[in-house]
C-alpha cells in the first residue's frame, strides 16, 4: 500500500497545504469590456471565465444582475482598460 506524504504541521498533504499557501491571495476574477451602444452602457466579456459565464447564462453581454451572482461566487470583476482607435488620414 502506498503512503501520502502529510505535513505534521497542518494534517495536510504537501502539496495540497503548499496549494493553499499560493492561493491565498489570488482571487478569482474575471474581465469585462464596458461598451456604449446606442446609448446604453453594455458589458462584454473579456477573458474565457467571462465568456464561460455568458455561455451559462445564453448571453452575449454580462448583464449587471448577472455579475452581482458572479461576485457572490467569490469573482473579482475587473474591467479592460478602454482601446481608442483613430482613423489616420493616408
Amino acid at each position: 500500500m502506498a503512503t501520502i506524504p502529510i505535513d505534521s504541521s497542518a494534517g495536510l498533504h504537501k502539496n495540497y497545504s503548499a496549494a493553499l499557501a499560493v492561493g491565498k491571495d489570488d482571487k478569482q476574477h474575471i474581465l469585462v469590456e464596458v461598451r456604449t451602444v446606442y446609448g446604453n452602457e453594455m458589458i462584454y466579456p473579456a477573458c474565457e471565465k467571462a465568456q464561460s459565464f455568458c455561455a451559462i447564462a445564453g448571453t452575449r453581454t454580462l448583464p449587471r444582475h448577472l455579475l452581482q451572482h458572479i461576485t457572490a461566487l467569490g469573482f473579482e470583476v475587473r474591467v479592460a482598460p478602454a482601446i481608442t482607435v483613430l482613423a489616420v488620414p493616408a
